[in-house]
């Protein structure tokens, strides 16, 4: 193990010798930085949020249009811009030593081109990027908002949703489910439990959330070695990470919708008092029984509630502060029409960031979640299985500058789980996990091409209750990618990655009746990790008018860990055994953008995509609820105010079937969508109009574990109106 990491520290350190040191500016005089940000008549625009991508915070406009950033260590920045219209723009700039630089950017109204992603080791923006990074944030992302996050996600290149009912649908990435794909919540573990079965809801409100994230593919190591499927990062209440400038400024949200009839409000508050920021909110939603072209869905119910606070200190060293917030869902199961779940969730996150102005360290963070989480499941009134779940994130993260010409993050992350599961239906014996890593991620310019470069090193330990044995687990993986920077606007991509996953509890020590699956689960105490060979090309394409971006994955696994039905009966349950066999994925993803018209402040775009993943294992057998594949077309018109969109997507009959699937009916489905802004003194008013499924289309969704008890909604008109003050 220690062999492999001299290895691969040994490549970077050569890497660096061999093509030169670049000049080490550690030691130069801080430079200044003032943004200046006007409307396309060139007049100042105050109010517009700033954000110096890299840093912890983001700064208002004053009257004159201009955000400043006293003392920033030498380099190039990318600057992104908001503003309350809607309108955005983007940049870069040099900054000197010792000296201020200018920028000045145009705001129009957000396009394609500006959307901008702020995770993994470096900001990049999305439509230049050969990784394969999705984001919603804004109005988009208030627009297509469901109960969870499965289905708010499940529109996004290759993330399909798990949909076993609105109040637990967890995303799928790559075909990928369950601790595969990881959630965070700000950098760090949401800390639910709704990677351990298909019932448990995602314990987090979209509509909450400011920005989230997909991170895909070799990059999502930095995040966890398991992740194969990919990280999905929340962005949302936390602590205070924007200084806007007034004692108290807010939004308030209230959305309806028709199926499920659905009442929904949120308001969001925040200030700075000098060098205080500080944040506050509070959510409910309400929402009855859906329906789908052939009726009602029983039990379907989604109730929510929500709560959350913040403070930070904002100084010229960096960032500190501390936030807390409370998330209680109650949801019905359309699957036993007389189960209802009860779920809660507090979290509390701590957060410090250090800027210094000088030397190789660019910045340091450092970030604690403690979570506690519990929900239980009633069968009538009656109590059944409760499940617990407390958890605690720690992660600190070094972003240093030119170290032999490399620049990137070094950090370690440590979890403790403790999870049971007590109640009727106690399949799992209650088990303490600790797990700590180490991890890398390097990137230097070479010439033409781009090195990127990661690794982590991962430990595992399981402690179950009772006479079952502990179980631990070490491995590294690794990971690399180049980009060839062929021209202004082509840019291949190669990646390639070593990954691997220790069993989880579930795996290892179930044993007992799982009414949410349908199956008399039974673990096996002796699995062995799980190893995984990744490959990856990539493809983006950048002209003056039309932008294509397409990215092709491979994989081998070696162990990999799944169910398989033993044709035995257990408590009138099929018996399925956690079991391991080397299996093969491969699939891709293809988003082509055209801009059709652009012209002052009006845009008319057209975006199609298509998403696919076949996963066999050995011998060619398929595994079981793999989404099949997929076609999208979006048309977006944008003018002064107005943004109309209308989208379609068509599903592909499943028929590459697992033993004892059955197939599962192709579906087409439409959506369209109308938003307006409009200004009122110092008030900014947003209205919203989507219709989803609008021919009331009959849709079942293949990776869902009861499709035909849980089918997806029929037809459905939301409305929404914000109001920022």
């Amino acid at each position: 193990m220690l062999k492999k990491w001299k290895c691969v520290m040994a490549l970077v350190v050569a890497s660096g010798l061999s093509w030169g040191a670049e000049p080490n500016p550690s030691s130069a005089q801080p430079g200044a930085l003032t943004v200046v940000v006007t409307d396309a008549q060139g007049t100042p625009t105050a109010g517009a949020e700033v954000r110096v991508l890299g840093l912890p915070w983001a700064v208002a406009t004053d009257d004159k249009g201009e955000a400043h950033f006293p003392a920033l260590r030498p380099g190039r920045y990318v600057v992104q811009v908001q503003a309350a219209t809607g309108a955005k723009a983007s940049g870069s700039v040099q900054v000197q030593p010792g000296t201020e630089a200018s920028l000045t950017l145009t705001l129009e109204l957000a396009t394609f081109h500006e959307e901008v992603t702020v995770s993994g080791a470096r900001p990049e923006k999305l439509v230049e990027t050969t990784k394969p990074v999705s984001a919603l944030a804004d109005e988009n992302l208030t627009l297509v908002a469901k109960p969870s996050l499965g289905e708010t996600l499940s529109a996004l290149p290759g993330v399909r949703s798990s949909y076993y009912a609105p109040g637990a649908s967890r995303p799928l990435v790559r075909g990928f489910g369950g601790d595969r794909v990881r959630v965070l919540a700000n950098g760090l573990d949401l800390g639910d439990a709704s990677d351990t079965s298909p019932d448990h809801g995602v314990a987090l409100d979209p509509v909450d959330q400011e920005r989230i994230e997909v991170l895909r593919g070799p990059a999502a190591l930095l995040y966890g070695s398991g992740a194969l499927g990919g990280v999905i990062d929340a962005r949302g209440p936390g602590v205070p990470e924007r200084a806007p400038g007034a004692v108290a400024t807010g939004s308030f949200l209230t959305r309806l919708a028709s199926n499920p009839w659905t009442r929904q409000g949120r308001l969001s508050l925040e200030g700075q008092l000098g060098s205080l920021l500080w944040q506050a909110g509070g959510s409910k939603m309400q929402a009855e029984n859906y329906r789908w072209p052939s009726g009602a869905v029983a039990n379907s119910f989604n109730n929510r509630d929500g709560a959350n606070l913040g403070v930070a200190v904002l100084r010229d060293w960096g960032l500190a502060g501390v936030a807390f917030d409370q998330h209680e869902t109650s949801y019905g199961s359309p699957v036993e029409e007389d189960v209802h779940v009860d779920l809660w969730r507090r979290r509390l996150e701590m957060r410090v960031v250090l800027t210094p102005k000088s030397g190789f360290l660019e910045s340091l963070r450092a970030s604690l979640a403690h979570v506690d989480y519990h929900h239980t499941e009633f069968e009538g009134p009656d109590p059944g299985t409760r499940v617990r779940n407390r958890l605690t994130d720690a992660r600190v993260e070094l972003a240093h500058t030119n170290v032999l010409g490399f620049q990137g993050v070094v950090g370690v992350e440590g979890r403790f789980r403790d999870l049971s599961v007590t109640g009727e239906e106690t399949y799992l014996p209650r088990t303490t996990t600790d797990h700590t890593a180490a991890f890398f991620w390097e990137h230097r310019k070479l010439a033409a091409w781009e090195l990127e470069l990661g690794g982590r090193f991962d430990h595992h330990r399981h402690h179950p209750a009772g006479s079952l044995p502990s179980r631990s687990f070490s491995f590294e993986s690794f990971a690399a990618s180049l980009t060839w920077n062929a021209s202004d606007t082509w840019k291949p991509y190669l990646a390639a990655s070593v990954q691997g996953k220790a069993p989880n509890p579930e795996e290892l020590y179930s044993s007992g009746p799982h009414a949410a699956t349908g199956l008399f689960e039974v673990g096996d105490p002796t699995l062995r990790r799980e190893r995984t060979k990744n490959l990856e090309l990539g493809l983006v394409f950048n002209g003056s008018t039309f932008h294509l971006k397409a990215n092709l994955f491979a994989a081998r696994a070696s162990n990999f860990l799944y169910q398989v039905l033993t044709r035995e009966v257990e408590d009138d349950l099929p018996v399925a055994r956690f079991t391991q066999k080397d299996g093969r994925f491969a699939g891709g993803e293809l988003s082509a953008h055209f801009d059709l018209y652009h012209r002052d402040e009006r845009h008319l775009e057209l975006t199609l995509g298509a998403d696919a993943v076949r996963a066999t294992l050995s011998g060619g057998q398929n595994l079981p609820r793999i989404p099949p594949a997929r076609y999208t077309a979006s048309f977006v018109a944008t003018w002064p105010r107005f943004r109309a969109a209308v989208g379609v997507q068509k599903v592909l009959e499943a028929t590459r079937l697992a033993p004892g699937e059955t197939p599962t009916p192709g579906y087409t489905l439409w959506d369209a969508s109308l938003t307006t802004r409009f200004l009122s003194g110092n008030t900014i008013h947003v209205v919203g109009l989507r219709g989803e499924n609008l021919t009331d289309a009959k849709a079942l969704n293949h990776a869902s574990f009861f499709k035909e008890k849980t089918p997806l909604p029929g037809r459905s008109v939301a409305a929404f109106y914000q109001l920022w003050f």
